[in-house]
């Protein structure tokens, strides 16, 4: 395809209709779009499209840190921010293909977490575009046959600084059942148990919200904002073997992603935050893989960071 210089040098807003061309717009971004139409409460977004990615690159060569940014495109991020308001700021990467039923890429790609000014959310873009070319994503896209082409779109998000945070599955990934939604849990962000940083609770549920069981873990750490992004943190005393997440709270991120599933038509993995008492959705994927039901003993997951 052509670069257009002007579609290079513009972003794609959560609302416009081109939102659902993931060629433009990444897996990510397609996959909040679908969230934020099915009534989740996603945190306000936009999307740095992946034609200014491939024309960022012709111009840099191997330099994609340190190559400044189109005049256009940085214009177009500051006023995209202006209509987010005050951050901080979220920057993921949108790959094509990234979330899909197939191929989840999780892990693949730098994020960058309370951004918080305009100049730190465009360096923040550069690095993630630079991200594509990591000796460990490519790695990935050989073993799983995928070329990286133009592929790379970049999601900004307005940041929740969650005090509880976690991944619904609404299959569960322990047992093989189709009717229980597993939650899993840790206090501060989701790049805890992304990361691997830290250890969570499981709640077991029902899709009639029932719970049916819990397995609390020793949450020693948690992952909280800082003055240059995040940090990790001891986790208070009397919050490391205490539940996380209230029945009433597991009931209903339970619950809402179980919703989410149906709207989807597929199971779903589901990340949430909840900051206050407001829950909200940050990216749904389809679960790649599921093990059969068994009626014994099966680990297949573990919420200990060993």
């Amino acid at each position: 395809m052509e670069l257009s210089v002007a579609s290079a040098a513009r972003v794609v807003e959560a609302g416009d209709a081109e939102i659902a061309r993931e060629s433009r717009v990444g897996g990510k971004a397609v996959g909040l779009a679908r969230l934020a139409a099915c009534g989740a409460r996603v945190p306000p977004w936009f999307v740095v499209p992946t034609e200014a990615f491939r024309a960022h690159v012709a111009r840099a060569g191997g330099a994609i840190e340190t190559t400044p940014m189109d005049d256009a495109l940085a214009r177009a991020i500051d006023a995209a921010l202006a209509r987010l308001g005050p951050g901080p700021y979220a920057v993921r990467s949108s790959m094509v293909g990234e979330d899909s039923a197939t191929k989840s890429f999780a892990g693949q790609f730098d994020s960058f977490l309370f951004q918080r000014t305009a100049s730190d959310v465009r360096d923040a873009v550069r690095r993630c575009w630079a991200s594509a070319f990591s000796e460990r994503s490519v790695a990935y896209r050989k073993q799983s046959g995928v070329a990286l082409g133009g592929a790379m779109a970049v999601v900004v998000q307005r940041m929740i600084d969650g005090r509880v945070s976690g991944v619904a599955f609404t299959a569960n990934p322990t047992n093989g059942r189709r009717d229980e939604v597993l939650v899993t849990s840790c206090w501060g962000l989701g790049e805890g148990i992304v990361g691997g940083a830290c250890n969570t609770d499981e709640f077991a549920i029902g899709h009639d919200g029932v719970e049916r069981s819990v397995k609390l873990a020793d949450k020693d750490v948690r992952i909280v904002a800082d003055a240059r992004g995040t940090r990790e943190s001891l986790v208070p005393p009397s919050q490391r073997r205490g539940r996380s997440l209230s029945a009433s709270e597991a009931r209903a991120v339970a619950l809402e992603a179980f919703r989410v599933a149906n709207a989807f038509g597929a199971p779903q993995d589901v990340e949430w935050t909840i900051a206050g008492d407001d829950l909200y959705l940050l990216q749904a994927r389809p679960i790649t893989s599921l093990p059969a039901r068994t009626t014994g003993p099966r680990v297949v997951w573990d919420n200990s960071n060993i």
